[in-house]
């Protein structure tokens, strides 16, 4: 995945209310993926698009 500056990235961090998520990227097929990360009774849903260069 590269971010807006052109830069490959191969993992990043999630914020969920006060904690911190890190994701790996490594070995993932290109393709549209939902994470969800759960804080307590606070489910938050990020949705991530990986593709093939």
């Amino acid at each position: 995945m590269y971010n807006t500056a052109g830069h490959l990235v191969e993992q990043f961090s999630l914020q969920a209310k006060d904690e911190i998520h890190r994701v790996s990227l490594t070995d993932l097929p290109a393709g549209m993926y939902v994470v969800l990360l759960k804080n307590g009774q606070t489910l938050t849903r990020k949705k991530l698009m990986l593709v093939d260069d």
